[in-house]
């Protein structure tokens, strides 16, 4: 930790945002993928698709509404590219949802 400065500690912040944006990125992407092919819900998605339990799939679900950021990067071109380089986070496409 010592060869951490303020300067770089922000540059790995931001380094840090943008691959969380990466990961929700996918991971949308990833879901909306597996519902369209199983027609089962986000709960039962994350925990076929991905092999979570369903106790880690139910607090995923929770945590992350990856259902609807994954419906919200479906119907809205560029979306996933805004989450992906963290133009936007998960909770402002959440957002869009309704």
């Amino acid at each position: 930790m010592s060869d951490w400065n303020p300067g770089t500690a922000k540059l790995g912040l931001r380094e840090l945002r943008r691959l969380r944006g990466e990961l929700a990125s996918a991971e949308a992407v990833l879901v909306a993928v597996m519902k369209t092919e199983t027609r089962r819900d986000t709960k039962a998605t994350l925990a076929r698709g991905f092999g979570m339990s369903a106790a880690e799939a139910a607090k995923a679900e929770a945590e992350a509404e990856a259902e609807a950021v994954a419906d919200v990067v479906t119907r809205i071109p560029g979306a996933d590219d805004a989450l992906a380089d963290g133009s936007v986070t998960g909770e402002h496409v959440r957002k869009l949802a309704p």
